[in-house]
């Protein structure tokens, strides 16, 4: 369920994944990792929309999953082509 949370500080970076913002709940700051061009859009005191996870206690922003999809499948279809043993199949039908 995502909640809307205030930035209490922002640390927007230009190298690959070093870019986050914090905010404050229940008495304790969380650091949620996002892309630098994410992280400029939440400047301190502006709302981000976040979903909690309890097991692990950590905020995450959910976005990005169609992408993480869409890799998996391809990296599937490699994989799976890449076991299929093409030798014996051109053998066969030569």
């Amino acid at each position: 369920m995502l909640k809307s949370h205030t930035i209490i500080e922002q640390g927007c970076r230009n190298s690959k994944g070093s870019s986050s913002v914090h905010i404050k709940y229940n008495k304790k700051i969380y650091y949620i990792r996002l892309a630098n061009k994410e992280c400029l859009k939440y400047p301190i005191g502006t709302e981000i929309q976040l979903s909690y996870n309890e097991q692990f206690d950590y905020f995450y922003k959910p976005d990005g999953l169609k992408r993480d999809k869409r890799r998996l499948l391809i990296i599937g279809v490699i994989f799976i082509l890449s076991i299929i043993p093409w030798k014996k199949i051109i053998k066969i039908k030569s």
